[in-house]
């Protein structure tokens, strides 16, 4: 069973749901290779921008940090190879749950003035066979 995505927030503070919320990733060891799949729709901020200008952050011990990731393009639910390389609300961020982050201060943010000028997301994964195990990405 794949990660649910249960709450993207735009930009902090963030609201958290009681009995879930944890300052540092709790991925269980058995669900690490598992991926996270984010659907286009629930990045909407971002729709209609290049993907290539689009990159995913984990915030580690005090310390922002890229991870790998993916968009795939999707048309009629199948992974197109080239579809236009713009974010729309059908295409899917992937990344593994073995990569998430802790929660990051609401006044964190990489250290790149050009990309302080726009909005960030905060992705928090929540793990649906035990809601207790929850990590973050930006």
């Amino acid at each position: 069973m794949k990660f649910k995505v249960l709450l993207i927030t735009l930009l902090l503070p963030c609201l958290l749901a009681p009995g879930i919320q944890a300052a540092h990733p709790t991925i269980p060891e058995s669900r690490r290779n598992d991926p996270v799949i984010v659907s286009g729709a629930a990045l909407s901020a971002f729709a209609g921008v290049p993907l290539n200008e689009l990159v995913i952050y984990v915030y580690r011990q005090g310390t922002w940090e890229q991870i790998p990731w993916q968009f795939e393009e999707i048309v009629d639910e199948m992974i197109v190879s080239d579809e236009d390389g713009l974010l729309d609300s059908d295409d899917e961020l992937v990344f593994m749950a073995k990569d998430v982050g802790e929660l990051a201060p609401a006044d964190a943010w990489i250290d790149d003035s050009s990309s302080q000028q726009y909005p960030r997301l905060e992705i928090r994964i929540v793990d649906p066979l035990d809601t207790a195990n929850v990590g973050y990405a930006y």
